[in-house]
């Protein structure tokens, strides 16, 4: 019997503190911060967590996927070393395979650099699983694997729902908003954009899981048809 998958994804913002201090300005200066970074995305340890989503399932006896529960923690509720405390025991109490769309690139590393930063162990993402392996069998990163692991091949996550066929990205959002987002307050929305990732994320590896026949096309569809029953039943669960 396959593990539990979890199918998380991450929202963050610019720490402008951290650019900051790495190149050594005065931690008040956003100006500063902002005019080193200008139009490009940094690299994961510059950004601030403020929304981590997640999916749980498991395969059940009729050979397809069930979503257990979906979560999402965000910081209008909670604080980033909380979200992260949330999380991680979130993975610890289930022990999955993780699954993302770029989380080997960014999620992940983002993750790690935060714990870091608010002095958190993550006990069961380096010890028990070891997702942070390069070859980790604990860890499914959708897009390096829809590449083959080659960046002349990679392509966005709603890019690829749109190519084959499946709903993807809330409508009228992308991830630049959510600094916008993130300053009004409306953390709400942000959950709601990061949750509609995560089942992105599950449509294409339920996608994924049929082509390597682990699912029949009824298990395929009854999985699909879960997925939507259970976005209706877990509604606003979570912090969202």
């Amino acid at each position: 019997m396959p593990k539990p998958i979890l199918v998380f994804d991450c929202e963050t913002v610019l720490d402008h503190a951290a650019v900051a201090r790495a190149h050594r300005l005065d931690e008040n200066d956003v100006v500063g911060a902002k005019a080193i970074i200008g139009e490009e995305f940094p690299p994961p340890p510059y950004h601030a967590l403020v929304c981590i989503s997640a999916l749980l399932a498991v395969y059940d006896d009729d050979r397809a996927w069930k979503v257990q529960e979906t979560r999402t923690f965000h910081a209008g509720i909670l604080t980033e070393g909380q979200i992260l405390e949330s999380f991680f025991e979130l993975v610890s109490f289930t022990g999955p395979i993780l699954v993302t769309y770029n989380g080997s690139s960014f999620d992940l590393p983002a993750v790690r650099s935060r714990a870091m930063l608010h002095r958190l162990q993550g006990l069961h993402l380096t010890l028990v699983s070891n997702y942070f392996h390069r070859f980790s069998e604990n860890h499914i990163d959708l897009c390096d694997d829809f590449a083959s692991f080659n960046n002349r091949n990679r392509v966005k996550l709603d890019e690829i729902c749109r190519i084959l066929g499946v709903e993807g990205k809330v409508a009228g959002m992308n991830g630049a908003r959510v600094g916008d987002l993130a300053a009004s307050g409306d953390f709400a929305a942000i959950g709601r954009y990061c949750a509609g990732d995560v089942a992105a994320t599950y449509r294409l590896f339920l996608l994924r899981e049929s082509f390597h026949n682990r699912l029949t096309p009824e298990a395929l569809k009854a999985s699909q048809d879960g997925l939507e029953a259970a976005l209706a039943r877990d509604q606003g669960n979570g912090c969202a």
